[in-house]
């Protein structure tokens, strides 16, 4: 019967955590979260109260296998929270990482038109000139995007570079259009 009331006492614990771990898993909220704990702990609170009048003299061991099974419940529910976040984090790390890749790409596509492209070549030879200051910004703003491209440990500075070029694509294209 000892053994019974063990058992009963470390599934409740073990219980309660993967119930509150499926509400935050579905996005149920913290009000949800709340309740499933509440009910968990107070089922925990009757069987130790349960174990304390069934054997008085095993009250403290009683207790303290709640504890012990409630805080190894509790370390589960919290590493495994944190690990959700950091998949959601690299997630959305990720989706932020291709999107910069397409924006790179996007001014990418559109300044290799200006070289392949025999009719905008014509229209536009100054987008093809290196001696332009324009077209000069553009080629170090390309070259720092790809480095920091290739280099994919520095976020902030990707995005910082990928901002860059399309700034500089965007006043050299002013600045052609504007002579023509």
């Amino acid at each position: 019967m000892l053994v019974i009331a063990g058992i009963a006492i470390a599934l409740t614990a073990l219980g309660t955590a993967v119930a509150v771990n499926a509400a935050a898993a579905r996005q149920q909220g913290a009000d949800a979260m709340f309740w499933y704990g509440f009910l968990g702990v107070t089922a925990l609170i009757a069987e130790v109260v349960w174990f304390a009048v069934a054997w008085p003299s095993l009250a403290g061991v009683g207790v303290l296998f709640a504890g012990l099974c409630t805080g190894a419940a509790g370390w589960w529910l919290v590493r495994t929270q944190r690990r959700r976040r950091a998949v959601l984090r690299e997630s959305l790390t990720d989706a932020r990482w291709r999107e910069l890749e397409k924006r790179h790409d996007a001014v990418l596509s559109r300044w290799t038109a200006y070289e392949l492209d025999p009719a905008l070549a014509i229209a536009h030879p100054e987008l093809t000139d290196s001696r332009v200051p324009e077209v000069a910004e553009v080629i170090r703003a390309l070259k720092r995007a790809t480095r920091t491209r290739n280099h994919a440990g520095d976020r902030g500075a990707y995005a910082t570079a990928v901002q860059d070029l399309e700034t500089a694509f965007q006043k050299a294209e002013r600045g052609v259009s504007l002579e023509s």
